[in-house]
Formats: structure tokens, C-alpha cells, sequence
């Protein structure tokens, strides 16, 4: 047979970012990226392979309520051999016989069809966003706190209605991998008003629950040097947060669609989530 999936095994990750920074054309390393994923699921990524070569990947983030399935990628040369359908098919059958029955993904133009195929609906659209160039300000608001780790059970208290799904695990990881660049506001009774993590090369997770808190925290973030310049993913739905990236510089570049499977209603709320994770985790 010459297609083949397994588990992919700690050994692999340089594999599976070589595969990733081609199929996607990246220009620089994404390992930090896979193996903070992979060591919050360590059972749910995999590896195809075409007749013995590393030829594919994709990986499962379980959040209880849905799965989120992302970074699936077939190397450049090997696709139209019928990898990613193999890839795609794997993780529908991994998925019933764990019992998930909802799963989500950030669906490219290039894969879109085949998600189509396998019974993926549009729900949104996750449009990423980037400056021409950028130069940290040094207006940092002083209504902005830093994250600590005590802070994650009130942070995954605030974003699980907002997600639909606790990811205080993830909150741990971000916090541990980006002790300086996680940050919350809070209204004036005390309460989490929104938070922002300041990625590499990302915002996200960001949600806050008015437009004044987001924007507080967008200044806090870009006080800060990244690998190139920032660039954020948002829901299409949450509109005020493509108004506020424009206003501060960021240009629309790309367009992924939102899809799910498996229910009709989608938790969370949409319009409060500001920047995502990534394509791969939401």
C-alpha cells in the first residue's frame, strides 16, 4: 500500500515542520509552534507516508465540546496522490471511535473542496491580517496587567463562553512558552474585561468583551518586537475587530474558511474573539 498513517512519535517533529514550512511556503522554522501542540495532544497528531517517505501530516486539539482539526499538509510534490483524502478520512474514523461528534477547521482554498466533500459546512470566515511594515510604540496603556500562571483559572473562566470550550490547558502553555506577553484588563468592579497573547509572530488568542478592552489591549501588544511584523486572525463576524486592526495599520492579506461538521449550532461567541490562536488550534 502506498499510503500509510501512523501516530506521530516525538522523533518526528523536525519531520513534520519540514513539511509543514513547505507546504505552506514559510520561510522560517515552525517547530516551536508543533511541539507546543503536540505536547498538549500528544496522541492526536499523525504522520502519512507515501511509499516509506514523510509525505503528510495533520493533528486534533480536543477542547470536551468539539475538536479543532488543523495544520494538515501534504508535501508539495506528492499531492494529488490522494493523501490529504487519506488524512481526512483517518481523522473522521479516529474521531467516531473516540465518540467526537463536532469537529471545526480553518479551511484554505486549496483544501476547501475536499472538506466539502466529506460533509464540512461554512459557518464564518477567519481573515488574517498583517502591517505593511512595523515599528513597536512605546505607549503602553497602564490599564494593561501582565498574565501570570494564578491567573488562568479566571482567564479560562472568561474565554470558555467566548470559545465554547475550556482551553485553560493551552493558557498554561502560552504563559510558560511567553512568560512577558500575555495581558488582561478588567473592568472597574475587578472582573476580566479581555486578554491578548503576544505570539512570535501572532496575536491570539486575544477576546475581550467590549471594543474599548480590545483595543487596550492591541496597544499593549504592539509595544512589542516580533519575528517580522504582527499579524492576527479574526472572525469575519466580529467586525469592530477588522475596523480596529485597519485603524491600526494591518492590512486584509488572506481568507480561510470557518467550517464544522457534525452540528448544527456552533458554541461560543464569535464576536467577542478578537485573534485566534492560529489556523491550526483556533
Amino acid at each position: 500500500m502506498d499510503i500509510s498513517i501512523r501516530v506521530l512519535a516525538p522523533d518526528d517533529l523536525d519531520i513534520a515542520d519540514g513539511l509543514v514550512t513547505s507546504a505552506f511556503g514559510f520561510k522560517d522554522s515552525r517547530a516551536g509552534e508543533i511541539q507546543r501542540y503536540f505536547t498538549l495532544e500528544p496522541n492526536r497528531w499523525f504522520l502519512a507516508t507515501y511509499r516509506d517517505q514523510p509525505a503528510g501530516v495533520v493533528g486534533a486539539t480536543n477542547y470536551g465540546p468539539f475538536t479543532y482539526l488543523g495544520m494538515m499538509t501534504v508535501r508539495k510534490e506528492l499531492q494529488r496522490k490522494g493523501i490529504g483524502q487519506a488524512l481526512l478520512q483517518h481523522m473522521l474514523d479516529w474521531s467516531a471511535a473516540q465518540g467526537i461528534s463536532y469537529l471545526r477547521l480553518d479551511a484554505s482554498d486549496a483544501g476547501f473542496p475536499l472538506y466539502l466533500r466529506f460533509g464540512f459546512e461554512v459557518l464564518d470566515q477567519a481573515l488574517m491580517f498583517q502591517p505593511a511594515d512595523y515599528l513597536p510604540s512605546s505607549n503602553f496603556p497602564q490599564q494593561v496587567q501582565p498574565l501570570r500562571l494564578p491567573d488562568i483559572q479566571a482567564l479560562a473562566d472568561f474565554d470558555t463562553p467566548i470559545f465554547g470550550a475550556n482551553r485553560a490547558g493551552l493558557f498554561h502553555a502560552l504563559l510558560t512558552d511567553f512568560p512577558e506577553r500575555g495581558f488582561a484588563v478588567y473592568d472597574a468592579s475587578g472582573d476580566m474585561a479581555g486578554y491578548l497573547f503576544a505570539q512570535t509572530r501572532r496575536l491570539g488568542p486575544w477576546a475581550a468583551r467590549s471594543l474599548r478592552a480590545a483595543e487596550s489591549l492591541l496597544q499593549a501588544a504592539l509595544t512589542l518586537t516580533y519575528k517580522g511584523v504582527p499579524l492576527a486572525i479574526a472572525p469575519e463576524t466580529n467586525t469592530a475587530a477588522s475596523d480596529l486592526l485597519g485603524r491600526y495599520g494591518f492590512n486584509h492579506v488572506l481568507t480561510n474558511r470557518h467550517m464544522q461538521r457534525g452540528l448544527l449550532a456552533m458554541p461560543g461567541l464569535r464576536a467577542a474573539i478578537y485573534g485566534q490562536t492560529s489556523f491550526a488550534i483556533g
